[in-house]
């Protein structure tokens, strides 16, 4: 207190959690899939297995990498070694030092699978591409350093391979890589399908939400979607989809997800999982890392958080319903509510009979109605653990669905679904100050870009598109408070030229570009959402001339990435100045501007801008594109609304088109949140 004890300041701040858990109930934990990474003591981690071990079967794991798989410390706590060995891919094949050391065990065990490949890449051009079985690019041309590692590749899987077959011919082998893009070299030259075995994803997922569209491959789902088309095309359909040892970082560091998000993307991860029948699901890590590591992708995505203060976050208590809710239960179904896309319900079927279902919605909230043919109420459990019976109405069952999971205990599967309209937040309220930039209530000063735009299609290699055919058309149709309301009508129009995995995109550009006043947060407009994963881009200039949009921050450079002659061809690519691809992570890659919700929805985007003083940039400055000197000179004009449509939704396994192309949007206006209250989500 600097010898004034009168100040009464704090000096010292110490926090912790607990949890409260259910009563253990796993009678199938020994056939249970799921665990979770360990550094143990690594990125200074707890590795004391009389704290580490009770906690993990409080939370109901059955495989982790505690103890680096050593048996007389795993088996008191039913643990087992989660761990994915490598047989290729850090220089040779290493099966040979393994037939001996297994051997020298003398007990006839195998290791249960081995990878090909981990983390693994050919070259940083190579794997900033898109796959080509998505855009029906030609092959990527490797120079003579990447043929040269390709070969190596080859080699080493193919002498690993034939060395597993033969010395642990019930071993899986796993082509187990972070990226897809490996797996269509080694696919597309017809590596031997005895080799091959299976596909060990290894989505890193980060902050996306679990329902994140394909072509974005370090999603979950759309991860697996994508191995699963990649393996069909070039004709390895027999081929099972696994998920490797370490897999979805959903991260509670500074700037990253709410520990309650946290919690709701792990289950809905996992429940995607499921649906693809993944047999072994370890997810996250046991707890946050305690060095500078914490502020990476994947440092903060502990189910506990991290030393000194190891104590439980929100998703510790989830996972620990999941595995209990879930335990020995088998899919069963995927539940499709008629005419609500954006209901998300999985039902399992459980060993001591009845039914477990998962359900969510991923934007706002819903009621649902479940017919009254239930021989008896179902039972309700929230994340936390929280059970209680069904609220009983007009003779069945209501349900009240939002981002938060919710588990239904039935007798009987679950019929009659009926879904209310959903709920969202709608435009600033009074204590934001908010004004309106345009009522988009006139087409007069619209125009629709003829010509294609090449950074729109090539700029990110995890969302190529395609120019597509959109109708823009006013209409009048009932607001969010069920008067009649004019809206602007935009309907993608399929098919189009290109690839049908691809987006389509259309720029509306107004005549003059709308002035914005002050210098604000948040850009944003009212959207009637149809589930079709569509998106809004915004397109502004500052007074400099600088053009800003809402795609992406571009990677450091001089030249753009090599990749691109392949796609553009040496002519076109040689006109490009700078290094015109995103950089890692800038993509909004929290789904702030998808359509991924029904009904009337504010969709906002943060804007770019600067602190005060050194100038340093706004947090969401990176998900925007600028080709000046990156600071924003006020004031700002909106040139342009950029939308995009996918021609089919990836919903779990299912891709098809959805129910309505055709979205609705209203009053562009901008707001001055603070920017310190402005998060990721």
């Amino acid at each position: 207190m600097g010898g004034r004890p009168d100040r009464k300041s704090v000096a010292l701040r110490h926090a912790t959690t607990f949890a409260l858990l259910p009563e253990i109930d796993r009678p199938h934990r020994d056939d249970s899939p799921f665990g979770t990474w360990d550094f143990w003591g690594g990125h200074f981690t707890p590795n004391d297995p009389e704290l580490m071990g009770p906690a993990k079967v409080k939370m109901g794991l059955r495989y982790t990498m505690m103890a680096r798989g050593d048996k007389d410390i795993l088996e008191p706590y039913g643990l087992l070694d989660g761990r994915d060995q490598m047989a290729a891919g850090r220089g040779g094949n290493a099966v040979p030092a393994m037939v001996e050391r297994y051997a020298e065990r003398g007990d006839g065990s195998y290791p249960p699978n081995l990878m090909l490949f981990h983390e693994n890449a050919i070259s940083g051009p190579h794997i900033s591409r898109t796959p080509d079985v998505f855009t029906g690019a030609d092959p990527y041309q490797f120079d003579e350093n990447e043929q040269e590692r390709f070969d190596n590749m080859w080699n080493d899987a193919m002498a690993a391979a034939a060395d597993i077959r033969e010395h642990f011919p019930n071993t899986e082998i796993y082509f187990g890589n972070g990226n897809p893009h490996l797996m269509e070299e080694f696919l597309r030259r017809g590596f031997p399908k005895e080799f091959f075995g299976s596909r060990g994803n290894e989505a890193g997922s980060f902050g996306r939400m679990p329902e994140t569209q394909p072509l974005n491959w370090v999603a979950n789902n759309a991860g697996l979607f994508m191995d699963r088309m990649i393996m069909d095309y070039y004709g390895y359909e027999d081929s099972p989809l696994r998920q490797n040892f370490e897999i979805t970082y959903p991260s509670t560091n500074p700037g990253n997800l709410s520990p309650d998000t946290q919690a709701n993307y792990f289950i809905r991860h996992i429940v995607h999982s499921m649906a693809w029948e993944i047999p072994l699901i370890r997810v996250g890590m046991m707890t946050d890392v305690g060095n500078s590591y914490y502020h990476s992708n994947w440092g903060s995505s502990g189910f506990m958080f991290g030393l000194p203060n190891v104590s439980p976050k929100p998703a510790y208590v989830a996972m620990a319903t999941l595995t209990q809710q879930l335990d020995g239960a088998q899919l069963h179904r995927l539940i499709e509510a008629p005419d609500a896309p954006t209901v998300f319900m999985v039902e399992f079927s459980r060993r001591a009979g009845g039914y477990a279902t998962v359900a969510w919605t991923p934007r706002g909230s819903r009621t649902l109605w479940i017919g009254g043919s239930q021989p008896s109420t179902p039972q309700i459990t929230d994340k936390m653990g929280n059970t209680r019976d069904a609220t009983t109405a007009d003779g069945g069952f209501e349900l009240e669905l939002s981002p938060s999971p919710i588990f239904i205990r039935s007798e009987e599967p679950l019929e009659d679904i009926t879904a209310d309209r959903p709920v969202h937040r709608g435009p600033p309220e009074d204590d934001i100050p908010s004004r309106l930039v345009d009522a988009l209530d006139d087409l007069s000063v619209w125009t629709v870009d003829a010509e294609p735009n090449v950074q729109l299609e090539v700029f990110n290699h995890k969302e190529p598109r395609r120019k597509g055919n959109f109708n823009y058309d006013l209409t009048q149709i009932e607001g969010p408070d069920g008067e009649p309301v004019v809206a602007l009508e935009v309907a993608p129009q399929f098919p189009v030229e290109g690839r049908h995995f691809m987006r389509a995109y259309s720029v509306l550009r107004h005549a003059e570009g709308l002035n914005v006043e002050g210098r604000p947060t948040e850009i944003g407009l009212m959207v009637k959402g149809n589930a079709g994963y569509g998106r809004v881009i915004f397109e502004l200039s500052d007074a400099s001339g600088q053009k800003w949009i809402s795609i992406g921050a571009a990677a450091r450079g001089d030249r753009p990435n090599r990749w691109l002659q392949d796609w553009l061809g040496a002519e076109e690519f040689a006109k490009i100045e700078g290094s015109f691809q995103s950089d890692w992570n800038t993509n909004d890659v929290w789904g702030r501007s998808v359509i991924n919700f029904e009904g009337w929805r504010y969709l906002s985007m943060p804007l770019p801008g600067n602190y005060p003083g050194e100038g340093y940039h706004w947090p969401y400055s990176s998900q925007w594109f600028y080709d000046g000197d990156g600071v924003v000179h006020y004031p700002l004009q909106v040139d342009a609304l950029i939308f995009t449509a996918p021609e089919n939704v990836l919903k779990f396994t299912n891709y098809e088109p959805p129910a309505d192309y055709a979205f609705q949007v209203r009053d562009l206006r901008v707001s001055d949140r603070p920017v310190e209250d402005i998060g990721p989500e």
